[in-house]
C-alpha cells in the first residue's frame, strides 16, 4: 500500500527520504517558523499541524524506521 503524496512525512517536510535528523530538524524548524497559527494566521492551522505529525514521525528512529518498512 502506497502513502498519498499529501500523507507523505517526506514531501510535508520537503526532505529526501535519506535525509538526516539535522535536516529533518531544520526543514521542520523553517516550516514552523512559516506556518504557525501565531505568526501566519489560523488558515495556516491545517498545514502546521500537517508538518508538525511529520516531524514527530521523522525524529522518532523506531517510528521512521517502521514507516520506512511498510
Amino acid at each position: 500500500m502506497r502513502v498519498a503524496a499529501s500523507d507523505d512525512p517526506y514531501a510535508a517536510l520537503g526532505v529526501e527520504r535519506g535525509a538526516s535528523t539535522a535536516e529533518i530538524r531544520r526543514a521542520f524548524r523553517r516550516l514552523a517558523l512559516r506556518l504557525h497559527p501565531d505568526r501566519a494566521g489560523e488558515a495556516s492551522t491545517e498545514a502546521f499541524q500537517r508538518v508538525a505529525r511529520a516531524y514527530a514521525l521523522l525524529a522518532n528512529p523506531t517510528a521512521r524506521a517502521a514507516h520506512d518498512a511498510a
